[in-house]
């Protein structure tokens, strides 16, 4: 940079010098703040790809027809503002119809705004966004339910995924006016890690909608007594 020579003289005239100093160039030192939770991530085009760190999917019922709580953790590798969004694919088959505004159940409450998100049932889609005034943290483990009802007839698990958008931090200036970035930084889509156990004395019983009819195990019936009025 430079440095103009500029005054008053004796006589009330403004006098400009015909050589300026010279300011020589020096590094800018980058600011090691934490941005999005990430130590350091305030040194200027220092740049991280977001990712889920955690991804986990698992149900409540595998039997054909039955309500089914369908149970997803997530946690990622930055904090997750306001207005950012998730979302879930591949939940398909089952005979919950599309709805604007699914009922969820949250860990912690009140992480997702009015704790719906929207459903579209031939996909299999599920979207829900980070409520107003909440930012969730990074690596912090988020856990959204949702109640389906199975299909009527068996099926295999389907292949579900997940993505996101992490919405840009917005900030006040010196006039008090609220500014956000326009571009969202997104999660790119990844397959979500299916919960294998057993349950209700099923062998995968917790694989996300893999549904099977239930059948009795005992398939005769016989009698001790054929004699009328005898105890049998």
């Amino acid at each position: 940079g430079t440095i103009a020579t500029e005054a008053f003289d004796a006589n009330g005239v403004w006098q400009v010098g015909e050589w300026s100093a010279h300011i020589p160039p020096t590094p800018a030192v980058p600011s090691n703040e934490t941005r999005f939770g990430i130590p350091g991530a305030a040194a200027p085009l220092g740049l991280t790809i977001p990712v889920f760190t955690r991804k986990q999917i698992g149900q409540t019922n595998p039997l054909a027809g039955a309500s089914n709580m369908l149970t997803t953790t997530l946690a990622t590798n930055c904090d997750m503002p306001e207005w950012s969004t998730l979302t879930l694919s591949g939940l398909t088959g089952t005979q919950t119809a599309d709805a604007p505004d699914l009922q969820l159940a949250t860990m912690p409450i009140d992480t997702y705004q009015n704790s719906t998100g929207e459903w579209r049932n031939a996909e299999g889609v599920l979207e829900w966004p980070v409520a107003d005034g909440v930012r969730t943290t990074i690596a912090q483990e988020y856990e959204v339910s949702i109640w389906a009802r199975n299909p009527s007839s068996p099926q295999p698990s389907p292949e579900i995924n997940c993505w996101g958008e992490v919405h840009p931090a917005g900030e006040e200036d010196a006039a008090g006016v609220y500014h956000t970035g326009v571009f969202t930084a997104p999660i790119y889509e990844t397959p979500v890690v299916k919960d294998n156990s057993s349950w209700l004395g099923v062998e995968q019983g917790r694989v996300p909608l893999l549904v099977m009819a239930s059948v009795p195990i005992v398939r005769s019936i016989e009698q001790s007594n054929p004699l009328w009025k005898a105890s049998n």
